[in-house]
């Protein structure tokens, strides 16, 4: 006789997946759940938009003698790493500076530096939507491109360059990890309307 299966999940559940695509944005306020500016959209993209933040732990009992395993507490955070990658389909001046890093705009002439610049490190949104309303996403801050750039250009095809931006702590915030989380509801996008 077969088992019955158990029906635990509900439209609520469903509500909260995110879909469709997201936006990447140089701004956005979560609390208004207004619709993102278009001033505000960094380029358009084609594919997925891949958002990873990754901690390495680190053991203080590793050269401790009797100590053997690991101890939740004797962990501590090493170090972290916060990244986003998109394709970006836009081919402007501004797009391309921003997939080289560090680059200076001059009309239509894009020249890369070897040198950083505080200019060079900007913050991005990325803003998507969930099934049952409300929306999901993260601010980065501190970006930096370190994918460099690829233009691939395809006879009948788009032409695209894939970005990968990583977000940087400052010395000024050393705490400060670069990046927030935001999961917004249904209920509180209807309140800003």
């Amino acid at each position: 006789m077969a088992e019955a299966m158990w029906e635990l999940v509900t439209k609520e559940d469903f509500d909260e997946f995110a879909i469709d695509t997201a936006y990447v944005l140089s701004d956005y306020d979560f609390t208004s759940n207004a619709a993102p500016s278009v001033e505000d959209v960094v380029c358009v993209t084609t594919g997925d938009i891949s958002i990873n933040h990754t901690k390495t732990t680190a053991n203080h009992g590793d050269d401790v003698n009797g100590i053997n395993g690991r101890f939740k507490e004797l962990e501590y955070v090493e170090s972290s790493e916060t990244t986003v990658g998109f394709t970006s389909l836009t081919a402007d001046a501004k797009t391309i500076a921003m997939a080289l890093g560090c680059a200076t705009i001059n009309g239509s002439e894009i020249t890369t530096r070897d040198e950083l610049r505080d200019e060079d490190f900007k913050d991005v949104v990325i803003v998507g939507k969930k099934k049952g309303g409300g929306l999901v996403g993260a601010k980065l801050s501190n970006t930096f491109s370190t994918g460099g750039l690829a233009m691939t250009f395809s006879k009948n095809a788009k032409g695209n360059h894939a970005i990968t931006l990583t977000a940087f702590k400052s010395i000024a915030n050393p705490n400060e990890v670069p990046i927030k989380f935001y999961s917004t509801t249904a209920a509180v996008e209807a309140a800003a309307e």
